[in-house]
Formats: C-alpha cells, structure tokens, sequence
C-alpha cells in the first residue's frame, strides 16, 4: 500500500522517519508544501503515485478539494487535543501561562483540551483572530495577513504565546521573535489514521460488507459532587456497564476501543450489527445497562465503506443521542440517512402486522425503520399511492435511497409503478406507484 502524507514542511520532517519505522511494510511518500496554496501544482499529475493521501490537517484538504478532484480517497489526520497539549507542555517549560492567541477557531477543541491538562477556564485565556478568505489573496499575502492579525491580538490581549496551525504564519512571527508555537497534528494522531485506512482496506480487501462503528459514551458524574458513600455504587456501575459493553462487542466479533474515561469504540460490521439491533429497531444492550447500573449512556452507530467516514458518522450519531436525552441511539449511514431514536429492548413480541413487515425488511435486504414508516403513511393517509418523492420525506432519506427501496418493493410484487408526474419546475418526472405491503412477498428466482 502507498500513502501520501500531504502537510508542511517541518511537520513532514518530524513524521515520515517515524511513522515508516512503525510501519515498514506500507510506503510513505511525502507532499511537502510551504503553504497551502501551493497544493494544487504540488498534488496534479501526482495522485497516481498514491492509494491514500492523508492531509495533516482538514483545512488543507478541504481548500484543496476546491481546487483540484480527488481521484484516490484523501482524508485528514485528524487534529486531536494532544496536538495542543504537546505545544502547551512545551510553553510551560517555558515559564508561559496558559494565555494565547491562535488562528484555529474551534472553542471546543480547547475547551477540552484545557480540561484534560486540569486547566480551569477561569485561569486561562484564549483570543481568537478572525478567519480570513483564501480567495482573497496569494499565499504569501494570506501568511502576512494573518500573521499580523495574530500580532496585533497578541499585543492587545496580553496574550503569553501564539498557536497557529499555518507554517507560514509560524515563521513570520517568529522572525518578529513572538512566542509563537505551530499546531501540528501529533504523532499519536498521524498513527491512528494511518492505522484506520489499513484497516478499512483489508476489510474492503476480505469482501466483508459495510464498516459500522460504534461509540458509546456512559455519563458519569465529578467524583468531587459524589459523597463518600455514593461514589462506590457508581464506581461499581461503570465497571458492570464496560463488562456489558465487551460482552456486547464480543457477539458481533468486533474490536473494542476505550478513547477516553467514558467513551468505547467498537469496530464491526453493518451485517453484525444489524442482527444485534433487530434491523436497528431495539438494542438491549441499553435496557441490560439500565436494568445492572443507574448510569445513563448514549450510543451512535456510522456506516461506511471507509473507517474513518463510519467514525465521523458514528460521533455525529453520538451527539443526536445526546440531545435527545441518552439511553437511546441513533444511526447514520449511507448519505447521511439517519435513523433513531433506538430505544432499548422489549420482551413483548411484535404486533402481526409489524412483525410482516419486519420480515419482508429482512428478507429484501431493506431497513424495517423506513418500511414501517411507509405503512405507517400509507394507514395515516388513507391510500397507496403515493410519488417517490413523499415516501422519501417520510422516511427522512433522499430520493435515491427510496428509488433503490421501492424497485426492491417491485422486485418482489409489493409495490408497481402505474404512473409518473412532471414537477412543476425543470426536474425529471416523478414515478407513482401502488404499495401492496400486506402482500405475500415474491422472490424473482437468480439468473
């Protein structure tokens, strides 16, 4: 495999004799760049050389994706809280508090950051420059600008130090000797996506169906708020519910991960996961959990042919959970389909006309979720008939997804197109058809 490490000079430098040590059977060619408006001339003509490019940093990429088509798959190193901490331990070396200025607007990112350092936010301070437009200058012009945006915010802030995560900006201002630090993503980050793409590609390699991660995060409270006595039966709870997690990892024969004091990572399969979760109906790890502990969990499913967009999917789920509450999960898949909430499980069998439909979804390879709420339309509306366009809303998924659900609904004799109606702007037609859901499905015989 040949992946093509894309980012700046010095961090490149840094990277590439240490991730080829850890990795001696992948080769590693690197695109180096001053600044980030040098990649498409860096990058044209020399994509064939690579499988992966892998950008240190989502900015570039996405800058250079408006530039120029990616022909292999190209994905960021993500940028997690140890590149900060890195250049945090390395300021306090220095005698500098916790009191800077950078060019990397994500209060979150720091927030967490600071947190995991035990950084109270009343003992720091972070000023932030604002975002400037790419288009608007050259990439020397750019480096300047923002350069001088990060001084005279430095000055005015009394700020100890500057964090950017642009090369140049970094030599600028350190020309003009200002504390002046450079965000690169960390070692520890380089390794873990250099890490998902070998994994996402033997699994793609082996034929095994889509990659689903899973991310699971259990709500604890501060130790601090807990009385002496309380703090036991809680601590007693987080170990019953991370047995339960890796019982719940085990049967899909999936890789579990812990990322953090309340957070696991389980790598498996969307077939695996769909048999765990009844066609993601119900998912009793949530009702053992709560029936074992008092503790609250949220859980996000992503899917994906690549690793990396199942965990992006995966945390975007995780956060829907969240907001609505916890104990309950959400799931993400193929153009950003969502479904949930997924509450947990019940003994109480289907009702007749649910457990049909139920059924029929796994007998046609389809999603219960979306045929129940086709049924669900077609008893509310009083009718069959109905566009293309108006199951798709119903279903909260785009017009292609549904168009690939109702030919597999023909397929098999419980759906037929009688029509199609023309919008009434430009656009193609819209197809009509007859639902015939309570109909005994027919399988076409393989050719």
């Amino acid at each position: 495999m040949r992946i093509g490490l894309v980012g700046s000079e010095i961090w490149l430098k840094e990277t590439m004799k240490r991730i080829s040590q850890d990795f001696p059977d992948i080769q590693f060619i690197s695109f180096a760049y001053h600044n980030v408006l040098e990649l498409p001339s860096l990058l044209e003509g020399n994509q064939y050389k690579c499988d992966y490019f892998l950008f240190g940093g989502d900015t570039a990429r996405r800058w250079a994706e408006t530039k120029i088509k990616p022909i292999v798959p190209w994905y960021s190193i993500p940028r997690s809280t140890s590149a900060f901490l890195r250049i945090e331990v390395m300021a306090a070396l220095k005698g500098y508090p916790p009191k800077f200025v950078t060019d990397y607007a994500n209060k979150e990112y720091f927030r967490h950051a600071l947190d995991e350092a035990g950084i109270s936010l009343d003992s720091s301070s972070i000023s932030y420059v604002s975002y400037i437009n790419y288009g608007t200058f050259t990439g020397d012009e750019y480096m300047k600008k923002n350069a001088e945006m990060m001084l005279e915010e430095y000055r005015k802030s009394g700020a100890a130090y500057c964090a950017t995560i642009f090369l140049g900006t970094y030599q600028i201002l350190k020309e003009r000797h200002i504390p002046v630090y450079y965000m690169m993503p960390s070692f520890e980050d380089v390794r873990h996506t250099v890490q998902d793409v070998i994994t996402s590609a033997e699994m793609v390699n082996n034929g095994n169906d889509k990659i689903t991660i899973v991310t699971i995060r259990i709500d604890l409270p501060d130790p601090v708020n807990l009385g002496v006595k309380t703090f036991p039966q809680y601590e007693k709870g987080f170990i019953t519910a991370n047995n339960l997690i890796n019982e719940f990892c085990f049967k899909q024969k999936g890789a579990c991960f812990r990322t953090g004091d309340d957070t696991f990572v389980i790598i498996t399969t969307n077939n695996a996961l769909k048999a765990l979760t009844h066609q993601f109906t119900r998912l009793d790890l949530l009702r053992r959990i709560y029936e074992c502990t008092n503790l609250t969990i949220s859980v996000g499913f992503g899917t994906s042919d690549i690793i990396l967009e199942a965990k992006i999917r995966s945390q975007k789920a995780l956060q829907f959970a969240e907001r609505n509450g916890g104990n309950c999960a959400f799931f993400l898949g193929d153009r950003e389909s969502l479904i949930g909430p997924i509450h947990s499980g019940s003994n109480a069998p289907l009702k007749e006309s649910d457990k049909h439909l139920y059924e029929l979804a796994k007998l046609i390879n389809i999603n219960y979720q979306h045929l129940k709420a086709i049924s669900q339309l077609s008893l509310k509306e009083h009718r069959n008939t109905f566009t293309a366009t108006e199951l798709a809303d119903a279903c909260g998924i785009r017009n292609r997804t549904m168009n690939r659900i109702i030919l597999k609904l023909m397929d098999c004799g419980c759906c037929k197109e009688i029509g199609t109606t023309s919008p009434m702007q430009r656009g193609r037609p819209r197809r009509i058809v007859e639902l015939h859901l309570g109909q005994k499905p027919t399988i076409p015989k393989k050719k």
